[in-house]
């Protein structure tokens, strides 16, 4: 049995914490050409970026998503903006359209 605990951070989370991010699924619904959908994941990763929290963020492809990374591994504040960040951005671009975002799993660095 492995009881080695992993190292804490300065706020006393464990640092594995720190270094994994998450995967979350990019769901389409409604017609969204690629041109579209291209100018919507370009404005939201620009957007997503500039959350004081977001330490990183990139699009997967395979699922279609979005691999976020936090500061500091508080996620909640953080994806309640990226989930109207979403929302937004794709119903700006085609009023036919909107995306909802599900969660794959956790992606270490």
């Amino acid at each position: 049995m492995n009881t080695r605990r992993a190292p804490r951070a300065a706020d006393g989370k464990e640092d594995t914490d720190m270094n994994m991010g998450r995967l979350y699924k990019l769901i389409y619904k409604g017609a969204l050409d690629p041109e579209a959908k291209a100018q919507a994941k370009e404005e939201m990763l620009r957007e997503i970026l500039e959350i004081d929290n977001v330490r990183t963020a990139y699009f997967s492809e395979d699922p279609e998503g979005i691999v976020i990374f936090t500061a500091d591994g508080e996620y909640t504040d953080v994806m309640n903006r990226v989930v109207n960040i979403v929302s937004r951005t794709v119903s700006n671009v085609s009023s036919k359209a909107s995306a909802d975002l599900s969660f794959v799993r956790f992606v270490e660095e």
